[in-house]
């Protein structure tokens, strides 16, 4: 898409023009406890963990577009989106969750009734989530206590 400006200045009109290049991004939304944490724009490749919620957005001028759909590795995900999805040239897709582990491509197509455009891939990366942390660390000691009344106190061998 190209976009040109107009500009006046004390020489006279002048005309820029720049290169808009349509770029998907993918949004995390972190959770915790129900409410959100964090919200980060992750660049190519973004590390997800699997089944985590997260959101696509990608810049779009809308014209000559029907609606939007989602590509994972190729394969269209859910339902056309309407042309609404677009707000002050953005499309915003929420809700998806991330797919099995390994390395996914993520793609935004724009179509109307004859044509479909796609984004350039966004690569992501789904892992496992981290295992929950271990509870506290403990020292297993053996107490003796002699009949004089002497304590000994006496780390225990590993659990083999």
């Amino acid at each position: 898409m190209r976009f040109a400006r107009s500009t006046r200045s004390k020489y006279g009109s002048s005309s820029r023009r720049w290169s808009r290049i349509p770029s998907l991004m993918l949004v995390c939304w972190l959770w915790s406890s129900g409410s959100v944490t964090a919200q980060t724009a992750c660049p190519s490749p973004c590390t997800v963990d699997v089944g985590q919620a997260f959101t696509v957005t990608a810049s779009h001028g809308g014209q000559n577009t029907t609606g939007y759909r989602i590509y994972v590795d190729g394969v269209k995900v859910g339902s056309d989106l309407p042309f609404s999805q677009l707000s002050s040239g953005t499309v915003t897709v929420a809700a998806l969750v991330a797919p099995a582990r390994g390395t996914h491509t993520i793609q935004l197509a724009a179509f109307n009734a004859d044509k479909e455009t796609k984004s350039d891939p966004f690569t992501m990366i789904s892992t496992l989530p981290a295992p929950p942390k271990p509870g506290p660390v403990q020292l297993l000691l053996a107490i003796t206590v002699a009949e004089n009344g002497d304590v000994t106190l006496k780390m225990l061998p590993a659990a083999k």
